[in-house]
């Protein structure tokens, strides 16, 4: 079983990519 450390870790990472994503898209939308 994964440690509570990397299942932290991936989270975070997850959330980081989703966040980048959603702050993208609503950019290329108020741009248009």
């Amino acid at each position: 079983m994964p440690s509570t450390g990397e299942k932290i870790k991936r989270g975070l990472f997850l959330a980081g990519l989703l966040s980048i994503l959603v702050l993208s898209f609503l950019r290329k939308r108020r741009t248009k």
